[in-house]
């Protein structure tokens, strides 16, 4: 919080956080779907609460930032905690959580500091759904969903995907109808994304105009120019607006060299984890459901960034804190719940052996 009021502050825009620390108290009923009439929408308005609020009981000053970091902070150790982690396990996984990007955009007035408290909830409970089949959520995890629809309604894309792929897994079916079902869904949704490619390339091309006026000096040309192209550019885009900034634009700004770093670490850490979990000491274990967890999470969350995160580098960086601590805790889940599947899996053939 401090860096990024003294310091990063200095270098960039702090996103929207100005206006919503200066925010006048708005009309409750603006912060409402459906009922809100603000051309800015029910999130930002409520946004504008929430800094107004903020800055009344701070009294103005540095402490302003406190409530959202506070609220950050629940939303990381709530996930965190559902993990039952070991002290080396535990600094690991926070030392992967403690780079600079995502320590700054979740440490202020921000819609990424609410992003970090709705997702960390859900990332939560998602793991206990995985780990000890409970479905009811509690009322802090209902609040939790209800933020993201109202704030970031495409990551539920993923999220729905979880819960989906855990039902499936709890019937215990067959392993040939459990492939058959999952190669339904894979096939199913690849004739729907198909069916609305217009409609998400129409909406991608809209994009451009937005963060052109966001900030014309790091927006990247428009490179859906032609019909097709959002898809034909998608698997490289999507890495592109996760990573930020490219090789050759950090060799124009060299200030952006941080961030490329951070964000190179992340995805191959991530993906260290991706292949331990189906490689694991000496032997291929490949478990159906996990493999598509990583697949269905991981695509769904790069694809819905894809749009938003592609254009500009400082845009790609700040919105995906939004999902981050889903993209590493979740991941990190899935590592260590593989490893110790293996381990009960060889155990009970050993025994069966002797």
């Amino acid at each position: 919080m401090i860096f990024a009021v003294f310091v990063f502050s200095k270098l960039t825009i702090l996103g929207d956080t100005e206006r919503y620390i200066s925010a006048s108290f708005p009309d409750l009923l603006s912060t409402i779907p459906f009922l809100s009439e603000d051309a800015a929408g029910p999130s930002t308005v409520l946004m504008d609460l929430i800094g107004a609020i903020s800055r009344i009981i701070s009294l103005n000053t540095i402490l302003v930032h406190i409530p959202c970091a506070i609220l950050s902070f629940i939303g990381i150790r709530y996930a965190v905690l559902k993990l039952n982690l070991s002290t080396q396990e535990l600094i690991l996984l926070l030392a992967v959580l403690s780079f600079p990007s995502f320590g700054i955009w979740t440490s202020i007035v921000s819609k990424e500091a609410i992003g970090s408290f709705y997702m960390g909830i859900i990332c939560g409970y998602l793991i206990e759904v995985l780990k000890v089949n409970r479905y009811r959520l509690n009322l802090l995890e209902l609040l939790a969903f209800y933020l993201c629809l109202l704030f970031k309604p495409q990551y539920m894309i993923a999220i729905l995907h979880i819960l989906l792929i855990a039902f499936i897994f709890r019937l215990q079916l067959n392993v040939f109808v459990n492939i058959l079902v999952i190669g339904v869904i894979t096939v199913s949704e690849i004739i729907i994304i198909y069916y609305f490619s217009d409609f998400i390339e129409s909406f991608a091309s809209l994009q451009h105009l937005h963060f052109s006026i966001e900030d014309s000096n790091s927006t990247r040309d428009d490179p859906w120019v032609n019909s097709g192209d959002f898809f034909k550019y998608a698997p490289i885009g999507m890495f592109v607006a996760f990573v930020g900034p490219t090789i050759s634009e950090v060799m124009e700004k060299p200030i952006q060299a941080p961030f490329f770093i951070e964000s190179v670490i992340i995805c191959l850490i991530v993906f260290y984890w991706f292949v331990k979990s189906m490689y694991i000491k000496g032997f291929v274990y490949i478990s159906l459901q996990n493999l598509s967890l990583w697949f269905f999470t991981y695509f769904w969350l790069l694809f819905v960034h894809y749009p938003f995160g592609a254009l500009n580098p400082g845009s790609g960086i700040r919105y995906r804190c939004n999902f981050l601590i889903l993209f590493i805790v979740f991941g990190y889940y899935l590592y260590i719940s593989s490893n110790k599947s293996f381990d009960a899996v060889s155990f009970d053939k050993k025994r069966a052996l002797d």
